[in-house]
């Protein structure tokens, strides 16, 4: 590929430069109501993503004071799309199982660092809900999941009306404005200085225990994993949301870590005493005083603006097991949130990996990000989707997931709403956890949570898909 120029922009955020030097990628997937063609999505590619941000069209490179900064490159859309062959004359669910299986296959393989760090898998295959999937692999180097979805939805359209532009949630963004007392401003100080020790020592020598969810193993992000999705109303989700008085975030990591429990618990592992932390992603642009997503989304924010705070996976001893009340642990969820909440981490991470970068490089802060995920259970990230049915280049999206690969861990959940619904995507180690039987806990864990929210009275509580 040919040099064209290096763009005008700031040196890459110590967060991107380490996941330069990573192997995280972000894998949105769109499975399709009709067969969709190649070509169509070549020309979208090349007529409005690509020209969308210089990102697109660049290769890292470093310059003559060694900072990394992006250069521009000629090359042909078409060399970064791929159409895979799988065998003829399956069915739609044999098709989605070799879908999943080229998810894992691919989330493992490198981007070559002489083009631009990103590709398209175009699968021409039925699938159990439609005529056809198109895979997006972008490294985490380019930008976080709202960037990248930002991306996206600039070259999609509503299925009903493609003039409309797509429309977000209207959930509050602006975190509320809290007075501190002599007494409140001790208790900041001091869960700020344990806040920051403890996360020096997650990236060096904290480790979480080794459970049925975390093998430990070495290299794991070079191991093959399993993808389940699973579907939980939003609905329902707000349900529960009013009976803690909590977020949306605070019951989808009670959810999960209840349906840790109940796996744990299943695989007759002794539930007391392990240390297990969850990470929980942070969208850091919600500090920057938007109201909505909609306003974050047209400010066009891009880079990683995103950082990941721990959260305590509760466990009990087994004789306890049957007298848990599902509903708290979405209440030690709510709790653990707003700990971090009175803590000032969050604005301390992003000077701590600044220093770091200044005194080791990037590929220090990326040895440290890394170090502490292998050190930790289990990571949660989530997005918020669009409210909208989507077509991209005229064909209908019937359903919409992502994934990441290249992370260290045994077990991943990554969360987007779509049109009513949360989409949840979880990434497992293959061969090390029994990916039938954590989805079905998953499901147990949800409507458990669902019936108690609703003082076990509640009519019609539906089945997650």
């Amino acid at each position: 590929m040919a040099v064209t120029e290096e763009i005008s922009s700031p040196p890459l955020s110590p967060m991107s430069a380490a996941f330069a030097s990573s192997s995280i990628s972000i894998l949105p997937v769109f499975k399709f109501e009709v067969p969709i063609n190649e070509h169509s999505v070549i020309e979208l590619l090349r007529n409005e993503l690509v020209p969308f941000n210089d990102r697109l069209s660049s290769v890292l490179h470093t310059d003559k004071k060694s900072v990394q900064r992006w250069r521009k490159v000629d090359f042909n859309v078409k060399d970064l799309v791929v159409a895979p062959t799988f065998p003829s004359g399956l069915s739609p669910e044999e098709y989605d199982q070799h879908l999943h299986e080229y998810l894992s296959k691919i989330g493992t393989e490198v981007f070559p660092k002489d083009r631009p760090l990103w590709e398209v898998h175009i699968i021409k295959y039925p699938t159990t809900i439609g005529g056809g999937a198109v895979v997006f692999k972008l490294s985490h180097a380019i930008g976080d999941g709202y960037s990248l979805i930002s991306l996206l939805m600039k070259g999609f359209q509503r299925a009903d009306d493609p003039s409309l532009p797509l429309t977000f949630p209207n959930v509050s963004l602006r975190p509320k404005a809290v007075r501190t007392n002599g007494c409140g401003f001790t208790l900041k100080c001091f869960n700020t200085i344990s806040d920051v020790g403890v996360m020096m020592l997650r990236g060096r020598c904290l480790k979480d225990h080794k459970t049925a969810v975390r093998s430990g193993k070495p290299q794991l992000h070079l191991e093959p994993i399993v993808v389940s999705t699973i579907n939980l109303p939003l609905e329902d989700i707000r349900q529960v949301k009013a009976k803690v008085q909590g977020s949306v975030n605070d019951v989808i990591t009670g959810v999960i870590h209840y349906a840790i429990h109940l796996y744990m618990f299943k695989k007759k592992e002794d539930l007391g005493g392990d240390r297990m932390t969850s990470m929980a992603m942070l969208n850091m642009r919600s500090l920057r005083s938007f109201d909505n997503i909609n306003e974050m989304m047209k400010a066009g924010i891009w880079g990683n603006g995103s950082i990941s705070l721990p959260t305590p996976i509760p466990t009990f001893v087994p004789e306890k097991h049957i007298d848990r009340d599902p509903l708290e642990f979405v209440v030690r969820a709510k709790k653990s949130m707003k700990r971090i909440r009175d803590s000032v981490l969050v604005q301390f991470t992003f000077p701590i990996t600044k220093l770091l970068k200044r005194m080791k490089g990037a590929e220090g802060v990326a040895e440290f990000i890394y170090s502490t995920l292998n050190n930790t259970t289990t990571l949660i990230t989530n997005v918020i989707g669009p409210n909208d049915k989507m077509a991209m280049a005229g064909y209908p999206i019937s359903d919409f997931f992502y994934i990441l690969t290249g992370v260290p861990q045994s077990i991943v959940f990554t969360v987007i709403s779509y049109i009513g619904s949360l989409k949840v995507a979880v990434t497992m180690e293959k061969g090390f956890i029994d990916s039938q039987l954590f989805t079905l806990c998953m499901k147990e864990a949800f409507q458990k949570i669902l019936q108690e929210a609703c003082d076990k009275d509640c009519k019609g509580v539906r089945n997650p898909s």
